[in-house]
This record gives C-alpha cells, sequence and structure tokens, in this order.
C-alpha cells in the first residue's frame, strides 16, 4: 500500500518510532498519575505483596491498552485515513443509512420487493442473448482522458478503437455519487444515492433469472469494504476479488488478468462478467513501466505531482483494458459481446483544495467516462446527460428483455428527452439539468437546507454560488432565476422515492409489460 501511495521507507519507519516513543512518554504519565491511588489502595505493610503485584500489573495492562488505542488511532487518522475511502473514516454503512432514512424506509423497501416479485412473474426472458461485459476503472474522471480530449496521451487503445469505430464516445455521463458504495450499487442496481436499499435487486440478479452465468472479477478488496460483497447479491456464479487470492497486493489490476486466465469459461450459456479496475485509485497498484509523467520535473504549480501521478494512473487503465480486450478477442464465450466502459466516481486533483473523493458532487468527482463497444450494435442517439443508472437498462435493451419496473434508468439505445438527473451524497441531495441552453447543478445541503446552483458552462462554473451572489447582468440574472425555481420543483419531484421507484414503469416502452405489473402491485 505505501508504494502505492509512492511513499518511501522513511514514512513507515519515522512514524513508527514517533508512535512508539509518544507511548512511552504517555504510559510513563499515566503510571505516575496513578501511583497516588496504587498507594492509597495497598498500604505501606503490602508494597511488596501479591496484592500491590496484581494490582499494579492491572493497571499497567489497562493504562498500556488505553495508551495504544489512542496513539494507534491518532497514528491511522493522520497517516493513513485520509487515503481510504469515505465511508471507511467514520462512516460505516449502518450510519448511511441511517443519515438517510428513506433507504430503509420500510412502506418504500416493501413496494420495491412487490414490484421485483410482479416483474419475476412475467416470467421475462432475452430474446437475443449475447455476451455482456461491464468495466469500471475506480476514480476515473473523463476530463483527464486523451480518449476525451484530455491534455496527456494517456489512452492510446481506447482512442485507437475510437478512430476505427470499433468504440462509441458518449457523454456527458455522471455518477450518482462522489463515492464507490454509492456509485457500484447504483449503477448495477439502477438507482440513485437516495434510492438505494439493503442488497438492492440488481442486474446480476436479473440475469441469472434469464439464463446467464455471472462472473464478478474485481480489483480491491469488495469483500471487507463495508460489505459490498454482500450487497452485490446472491446471483453471481463465480465471484474474484483482492481478498479471493495471497499472490498479489489487494489492488494490483493483474490479478483480475490472472483470474480472467485461470476462469473455465462456458461454450454455450450466455456469459455477464462485471470487472472493476483500480488503477486510477490512489490506493492502486502502480507499476514502473507506466511512470512516465510523475518522472517529468515538477512545476511550482500546486498539486502538479499529484496530477502528474494520476496522468500515469489513467496510462496504466488504458494498457488494462487493451489486455482484457485481448483476452476476449481470444475467447469465444465473448465473441460479438457488448462491452461497457465506465466509473463509479472521479476523483479530485486540488480543485477546491481538494483530493481523492468523496463529499460534495462538484464536477470532478462527478464527471466519469462511458465508451460503448457494440459490434453490429444500433445507433446510439446523442443525449444531454446520461447517468450510471443507464448502464443496466442498456445491457437488457441489448438482449431484447424486459426492464425492470424499479429500474429509473433508461437504456442508452433509446432516445429520451429527459433533461434532468440526480446526484447526491452524504452531505447534499441535488440534480444536474439543462436550462436554457446551460448545464445547471442544483444542491441542497442535507443539514441546513442551504441551496446552491451552478452554471456549469459559464467561466465560473461552480466557484459561484448563484443562489448567495446572484449576477448583476440582466439577461444572465434572469436565466439564473428561472434555472433555480425549475430546479427548485424537478428536485423535490425527483426525490420523493415512491415517484422514483416507479420511475422506471413510467419511463417504460413496453405498455403491456407495464399495464401487467401495475396491476399486480395495485
Amino acid at each position: 500500500m505505501m508504494r502505492a501511495l509512492g511513499y518511501s521507507w522513511q514514512w513507515v519507519v519515522i512514524p513508527a518510532f514517533m508512535t512508539w516513543g509518544l507511548f512511552v512518554l504517555v504510559y510513563l504519565k499515566l503510571m505516575r498519575a496513578v501511583q497516588p491511588v496504587l498507594d492509597r489502595c495497598f498500604p505501606a505493610g503490602e508494597v511488596a505483596g501479591p496484592g500491590r503485584k496484581t494490582g499494579e500489573r492491572w493497571t499497567r495492562g489497562v493504562l498500556s491498552a488505553l495508551a495504544i488505542m489512542v496513539l494507534g488511532g491518532l497514528t491511522w487518522d493522520h497517516l493513513f485515513s485520509a487515503q481510504l475511502e469515505p465511508l471507511l473514516n467514520g462512516r460505516s454503512r449502518s450510519t448511511l443509512f441511517k443519515g438517510i432514512p428513506a433507504m430503509t424506509d420500510p412502506a418504500c423497501m416493501a413496494q420495491e420487493k412487490a414490484l421485483v416479485a410482479a416483474y419475476l412473474a412475467t416470467h421475462p426472458h432475452a430474446d437475443a442473448p449475447r455476451p455482456l461485459v461491464l468495466i469500471t476503472v475506480d476514480a476515473l474522471r473523463s476530463d483527464q482522458m486523451g480518449v476525451y480530449g484530455g491534455a496527456q496521451e494517456n489512452t492510446p487503445f481506447l482512442e485507437a478503437q475510437l478512430r476505427k469505430g470499433a468504440l462509441r464516445r458518449l457523454g456527458p455521463m455522471y455518477s450518482t455519487s462522489s463515492f464507490s458504495y454509492a456509485g457500484l450499487l447504483g449503477m448495477l442496481g439502477s438507482k440513485y444515492f437516495h434510492q438505494l436499499t439493503p442488497q438492492p435487486w440488481n442486474l446480476a440478479d436479473a440475469l441469472k433469472q434469464m439464463g446467464y452465468a455471472t462472473y464478478f472479477i474485481l480489483s480491491g478488496d469488495h469483500t471487507n469494504f463495508i460489505g459490498l460483497r454482500n450487497m452485490y447479491g446472491p446471483s453471481i456464479d463465480v465471484y474474484r476479488d483482492g481478498s479471493s487470492q495471497r499472490v498479489r497486493y489487494a489492488n494490483d489490476d493483474r490479478l483480475v488478468l490472472d483470474a480472467l486466465d485461470q476462469q473455465v469459461w462456458p461454450d454455450r450459456q450466455p456469459v455477464f462478467l462485471y470487472i472493476h479496475l483500480m488503477s486510477t485509485h490512489e490506493l492502486g497498484s502502480i507499476e514502473p513501466e507506466f511512470q512516465r509523467w510523475e518522472r517529468e520535473p515538477i512545476s511550482s504549480e500546486p498539486y502538479q505531482g499529484l496530477r502528474n501521478r494520476y496522468q500515469d494512473r489513467v496510462l496504466q487503465a488504458d494498457a488494462r483494458i487493451r489486455q482484457i480486450f485481448g483476452f476476449m478477442a481470444n475467447h469465444e464465450a465473448f465473441k460479438n459481446a457488448l462491452v461497457v466502459i465506465t466509473a463509479d466516481h472521479g476523483e479530485y486533483l486540488g480543485e477546491f483544495g481538494r483530493t481523492e473523493h468523496g463529499q460534495e458532487p462538484y464536477e470532478p468527482v462527478a464527471r466519469i467516462p462511458l465508451l460503448v463497444a457494440d459490434p453490429g450494435g444500433p445507433k446510439y442517439p446523442p443525449r444531454s446527460l446520461s447517468s450510471l443508472v443507464d448502464i443496466a437498462p442498456t445491457f437488457l435493451a441489448a438482449i431484447g428483455a424486459p426492464i425492470p419496473p424499479n429500474w429509473v434508468g433508461i437504456p442508452l439505445q433509446w432516445e429520451t428527452s429527459r433533461q434532468t438527473l440526480v446526484i447526491g451524497s452524504i452531505e447534499v441531495s441535488g440534480v444536474v439539468g439543462q436550462y436554457q441552453g446551460h448545464r445547471y447543478k442544483f444542491f441542497r445541503q442535507r443539514k441546513d437546507g442551504e441551496e446552491m446552483l451552478f452554471d456549469l458552462d459559464s467561466q465560473a462554473g461552480e466557484r459561484w454560488n448563484r443562489v448567495s451572489r446572484p449576477s448583476l447582468e440582466p439577461v444572465e440574472a434572469n436565466r439564473d432565476s428561472g434555472a433555480l425555481a425549475k430546479f427548485r420543483l424537478e428536485h423535490s419531484q425527483l426525490t420523493q422515492l415512491p415517484r422514483l421507484i416507479s420511475g422506471g414503469i413510467v419511463q417504460s416502452r413496453q405498455p403491456a409489460l407495464r399495464t401487467t405489473i401495475l396491476k399486480k402491485t395495485q
């Protein structure tokens, strides 16, 4: 992990000695403080007796344990916790659900269960089964990729695929949130952040019902990261992640390539393969052969070293995707596969003085790539906005299967007039949408209700909150006022959970299925 973070041995040894020195000082101070208590409990006549020795032994043990917990906790917090996912830093799954009560509202959970049961009662099936492959790259933001016009040529394989027409570049694409838990589960379950429930019924569950063999081969330890493995559900035939092996570092993407080579793939049964890569995550392993920009001289510009290192990580992710495509080309199980490449969220690289990800979903952590390889597939109509919630419906649409009514996404193959998406985090609830040719983002703080409105197409972007600092230009001020009224209303409507749970029905282009399910759930 230290090598992945770019730290030298001094970052391990020096803090260890400092921690030990602090422990000794605290321990001696505490023993000196409790000495009068021991003297009162054990009179002078018992100084050398067994009672005094037992008392001192227990006191030393308790004080030692206390000092270790305090100093160990401080060391962890200062050295490591800032490098890990935000949810590991004092935010567990239970506090997430507790903070947004709608996630565990009994009525909403019961309604979703009924909608899933009604969908299954229609005996959904795939009219045209084919291999399906989903690749997510942790903490990958689109504006830093060469294939999306980034400053560095760090995606040579993806750009080559785009030039020869084997890959479609779609966008603008948004995550549902700013951290992995909500992004991955929202993608698989076609749910916005506030709609997540314990173990949401997801894409793997739907495909399993239609006869697919399901494979999750993931870099990173999803098993122990706040129980993500359990949240992925019971419909996974083969599951591998960083905790499933002991050969490599848990966040080394080469373990994905190992697992792909070792797996025996079915000859006739259709396959769904989900791959997660960690190359662009700060904890991901980075190999020396990809450290191109990191070796360049660092300018005086703040965060330049961090950005250079991130460019190297994008270059490595591109190489890993190239290797995955090479593997699929050599296996009949993946012939004519639909492949979708995206991310769970983006990454701060110094914007707003922040690094890594989490917190409010500003553009650096909200805008992600959306690349589709669909040989022989239909045209994908242009969209003003796409979301992670659209991924799961896209796979079902590609095989001619009906879309579950509790999914809120719209397949990428379908035309849509939708111009507003829900986006949120633990801190805020919000929407992003189009108004009079401008893309706006609206946030409302969960704690105090404070509102924020940003014109993303303006020069100031998210640095200018147009609620607290209205524009002085009349035309701009009128547009901002209209946008604020529009997105206030849409935010209120779109974040009403019962409406959103049935949103898949409202958006569905399958009237027969919609009528059947509505009758079964009324």
